[in-house]
This record gives C-alpha cells, structure tokens and sequence, in this order.
C-alpha cells in the first residue's frame, strides 16, 4: 500500500472497547483495533526514519540495535512506571477500582454484597 493510501488510515486517538464481559471474538476485534492504531503510529514519525527506499532501522548495525533496544525498554519501563502512578493516584485501593468499575457498568461483582 502506498504511503498516501495509509495516511488515509492514521487514527489519532487509540480504539474504545466494549463494556466488561468480553467474548473472545470481542476481545479479537479489540487486539485487531489496538494493532490497526498502532500500525498507524508509524506514520507520527516517518519523517525521522523513512529514508525513502528504506527505513533507518534497516541500516542499523547489531551493536546499534542492541543499544537502541536497550534505550526502548527503558523508556518503556519508565513510561509504564508513569502511568503506574497517575493510576495508583486515580485509584488508591483495589476495593475502590472495583466499586467504581461496578458504578461504571464494566465490573460485575463476585457477589451481592461487594456491592
């Protein structure tokens, strides 16, 4: 697909699920929506690795992948740490989350009285 045709699909906001009870069909969909945002995402920064024949991490020497997948995974982890947080900060106990969750309609209590 020409890259024209692909900026067609880019999705700037990431997928909405469905309500709490997911089929495995619907859970299917969901991964197949979450992949197609994803896919999408590498068009945010084409200008710094399409070299136009190829793409800059094709060139990339064994040592330089090494390196730059070790920076990647940091930066994961202290992304993922961040957003740790602000959840934590959202949600200060796990009998809160659920609550909330069974306010929201997405959460089905174990039992009437975790109501």
């Amino acid at each position: 697909m020409r890259m024209g045709n692909m900026k067609n699909l880019l999705m700037s906001e990431p997928p909405n699920y469905p309500p709490f009870g997911l089929s495995v069909d619907q859970f299917a969909e969901a991964q197949q929506s979450f992949t197609e945002y994803a896919r999408s995402r590498v068009y945010v920064g084409s200008q710094d690795y399409d070299l136009g024949e190829s793409q800059r991490m094709e060139a990339l020497s064994v040592n330089n992948v090494i390196t730059e997948l070790r920076e990647e995974i940091a930066d994961a982890v202290n992304y993922l740490v961040g957003l740790d947080i602000v959840v934590s900060r959202l949600f200060p106990t796990v009998d809160d989350w659920l609550k909330f969750g069974i306010e929201q309609g997405w959460a089905v209590p174990k039992t009437e009285t975790e109501v």
